[in-house]
């Protein structure tokens, strides 16, 4: 269970990383 909120957190980070970086780049 916990490996699973781990994974689901990392997701979440990576995609709002990537957010980050298209809007700057924009």
């Amino acid at each position: 269970m916990l490996k699973i909120s781990l994974s689901l957190a990392n997701y979440w980070v990576y995609g709002y990383i990537c957010v980050c970086l298209s809007f700057w780049g924009s």
